[in-house]
């Protein structure tokens, strides 16, 4: 069974406990918006902005769940109650391990962090990670998408 699979939280009240999470924590600056395919929430961690996105389901990911539901409307909202619920725990997670000095801010949250050119670092890594597994090499620095001009020479 997924986690909060049947939780009732509504999506704002997630949204208010991650941000008092975050605050707690020294967090600061905080946004949250909504994008065409879900949610956004950030804030400036220690001297490092950071991004949590959750994806909001449609229809489609609804029928695709092969379950018998009259309303896809209500099946559609209660996975995006699950999906904030386990944003909120992954968040929660983070913060005890930075609080109990098992890893530090920057290590866990490495992944999040936004880059100088609106990517978390995450977006800006994974296509390189996955050509390094593909490939057995690593092109430029740290994955970062070196230009074609410096992996030539």
């Amino acid at each position: 069974m997924p986690y909060a699979e049947d939780t009732n939280v509504p999506v704002s009240q997630t949204k208010q406990e991650v941000e008092r999470m975050l605050k707690l924590a020294g967090a600061r600056q905080f946004y949250v918006g909504e994008l065409d395919d879900g949610d956004v929430i950030g804030a400036r961690l220690g001297e490092r902005l950071v991004r949590f996105k959750v994806i909001r389901p449609d229809h489609a990911w609804a029928k695709a769940q092969r379950k018998k539901s009259p309303n896809l409307d209500n099946l559609v909202s209660k996975e995006y109650r699950r999906r904030w619920r386990c944003l909120g725990l992954l968040i929660k997670a983070k913060l005890a391990a930075v609080a109990g000095q098992v890893r530090s801010m920057e290590e866990e949250f490495l992944a999040d962090v936004v880059m100088p050119d609106n990517r978390t670092l995450y977006e800006s890594v994974v296509a390189g990670l996955a050509e390094a597994y593909e490939s057995g090499k690593v092109r430029g620095p740290l994955l970062l998408g070196a230009s074609p001009k410096s992996e030539e020479r």
